[in-house]
């Protein structure tokens, strides 16, 4: 049986288009590889970054507790100063009626002290209003 130049063509073309599949195939098994190992690393990569996920959660939550509480400190120190003088200004009162009361024989002397009393009971009133 002769083979014909018909068939040997066929033939190197089916040869030419084994040795190109084999090839693939190999190229195709060395990427299979290289994802492998890239695949590997991208997995400790992510149970790494799990990890400080983990480790990051509670420091978050207590930075926005910090920053709350820093929020409300703020809010509440304007007030507690204003409290303050306040305070500041009826000890400055009730000092100068102590001085009052103890010469009060006359007439301008017992007006101021009335004057002192009345700005007391303001200052006490405001005082106590704001809280």
């Amino acid at each position: 049986m002769a083979v014909d130049d018909n068939d040997e063509a066929v033939i190197a073309a089916l040869r030419a288009s084994h040795s190109n599949i084999v090839s693939i195939l190999r190229a195709s098994a060395r990427m299979d590889k290289g994802l492998a190992a890239v695949d590997a690393r991208l997995s400790l990569g992510l149970d790494s970054l799990d990890a400080v996920t983990e480790a990051v959660a509670p420091l978050q939550s207590q930075a926005m507790a910090t920053k709350a509480l820093h929020a409300r400190i703020n809010r509440a120190v304007p007030l507690a100063l204003s409290l303050l003088r306040s305070f500041a200004l009826v000890e400055s009162l009730q000092r100068r009626l102590l001085r009052l009361s103890s010469r009060t024989s006359s007439l301008p002397r017992l007006l101021d002290f009335v004057d002192c009393v009345d700005c007391l009971r303001e200052t006490i009133a405001a005082v106590t209003a704001g809280f």
